[in-house]
């Protein structure tokens, strides 16, 4: 995936870019997420689609860091009813196994899925918005 060096958004948790086609693009940093990354990262979201059917594609590639509760819970809660699609690529098969459960255990298995590859993830996100058609 071809982006800018310079992203569209910096925010303590993650660096975004925001495509013509409406896809949000987020790289994270290494730096553990609590509550007001996770708000940061949600009203960032709503700013750039302000209509929702967020479509977003996550590049977890290379970068651990721990996602408190408080953050994951309001993830959850507050960008699931608004997801059409969220993408994570993981970049290897073990970690897509893994993240792949991990989604289907958050009830998120038709909206999330994982890849290894970017170009895969953003073809399943662009398809989105032509079934949506």
């Amino acid at each position: 995936m071809d982006l800018p060096d310079k992203p569209d958004y910096v925010l303590r948790g993650g660096l975004f870019w925001h495509l013509e086609d409406g896809i949000i693009v987020g790289r994270p940093t290494p730096h553990d997420m609590g509550l007001e990354d996770a708000k940061q990262f949600t009203e960032l979201f709503w700013r750039l689609e302000p209509g929702g059917n967020f479509r977003i594609l996550i590049d977890q590639r290379g970068v651990s860091r721990k996602l408190d509760s408080g953050a994951r819970g309001h993830m959850v809660n507050d960008l699931q009813p608004s997801l059409e699609r969220l993408a994570i690529v993981t970049g290897n098969t073990i970690s897509r196994f893994f993240a792949s459960g991990i989604l289907a255990t958050l009830g998120m298995a038709t909206k999330a899925r994982a890849f290894d590859s970017d170009d895969d993830a953003l073809a399943w996100l662009r398809a989105a918005k032509r079934e949506a058609r």
